[in-house]
């Protein structure tokens, strides 16, 4: 059995031990790493990066945090879309947005003082 005094001796060479042995591997671990073993997947990643408006801007990370405020061409969104062409993450404007977003300025243009009527009117366009 070991006693006390034996335990207060023995104790701080083992934790010496398993501290070298952390050491020792986490350093070999550490160099054994290539990054070009893992797969990256932001090479083909490409999403809507901005939360509102008609621009739409494409990167490789999504929107995600987003204020609540509605701005004037958010309703046609849902059409918005971003692909990698040649090698670059931009947007795919599709029919759709296209038909939304001339609907939505010709609204901007016609209920320009009136954010009401505009609100009203960017409605329909999006179901186009």
């Amino acid at each position: 059995m070991i006693n006390k005094n034996q335990l207060k001796f023995i104790l701080p060479f083992v934790v010496f031990a398993i501290l070298a042995i952390l050491l020792l591997f986490g350093s070999r671990l550490q160099y054994d790493y290539n990054p070009d073993d893992q797969i990256n997947q932001t090479d083909s990643a490409c999403y809507i990066a901005n939360c509102h408006g008609l621009e739409i801007e494409c990167g490789p990370q999504k929107a995600e945090i987003c204020t609540m405020e509605y701005a004037v061409g958010d309703a046609c969104r849902k059409y918005a879309e971003c692909a990698v062409v040649n090698n670059n993450c931009q947007p795919n404007y599709n029919d759709k947005f296209n038909a939304c977003k001339s609907c939505v300025l010709d609204c901007k243009q016609k209920y320009e003082g009136n954010p009401d009527q505009l609100l009203n009117c960017e409605t329909t366009c999006a179901d186009i």
